[in-house]
């Protein structure tokens, strides 16, 4: 599930954590949509330079999905 985050170096590794956090359970909520589907819609110029899918990956460690959907904590 791809999912992009801008990082404002004013935000303080609360807010951060804070935007994160929303930012990952909207993209939750859409896990479904296929990946091909969204990379036709956006009709992106691809850049040769970059690898398509990501720059860093974190991975998500197996917590109780509704939980996470439903509080504002991990």
């Amino acid at each position: 599930m791809p999912i992009r985050h801008q990082i404002n170096r004013a935000w303080t590794v609360e807010q951060f954590i804070n935007e994160a956090s929303s930012i990952t359970k909207e993209a939750l909520s859409h896990h479904a949509y296929p990946l091909e589907r969204l990379l036709h819609h956006l009709s992106l110029e691809r850049d040769l330079s970059r690898n398509p899918l990501f720059h860093t990956m974190f991975s998500l460690m197996p917590y109780n999905i509704e939980r996470i959907l439903t509080t504002n904590s991990f």
